[in-house]
């Protein structure tokens, strides 16, 4: 049901290009982190689903590597969703939303503390 790729908005594409060079995890995961961040604290997709996604592009096994079905099945239980565009736009609605924990992280022991406060 997710879509082959995604895109994200600019904004979080610098952002996961700024916080890999500062903590040398590579954009899937950073983006896989801010997933489960946004999904933890209850964020409402619907706010943030009309952003112009013209950033990075991410292949499915890419951004959620083994575990896609399982981040499938999550995004449709806790936000109610059936089509599968609906899915890529909640995908990267949540990406965006979970990256802004993550403002200021400047090390990887930073973020390890951030994804656990979360």
């Amino acid at each position: 049901m997710l879509p082959n790729r995604i895109h994200l908005s600019k904004t979080a594409s610098e952002q996961l290009k700024i916080l890999k060079g500062r903590t040398g995890v590579t954009p899937n995961i950073l983006a896989r982190l801010a997933l489960v961040c946004s999904l933890r604290e209850g964020f409402d997709y619907q706010l943030q689903k009309e952003k112009v996604l013209d950033g990075l592009e991410f292949q499915m096994p890419t951004l959620l590597g083994e575990y896609a079905l399982l981040y499938e099945r999550i995004l449709v239980e806790l936000c109610r969703i059936e089509s599968s565009n609906e899915l890529g736009l909640a995908l990267a609605a949540h990406i965006e939303n979970g990256l802004k924990h993550f403002r200021g992280v400047n090390e990887l022991a930073e973020l390890v503390r951030v994804v656990q406060k979360s």
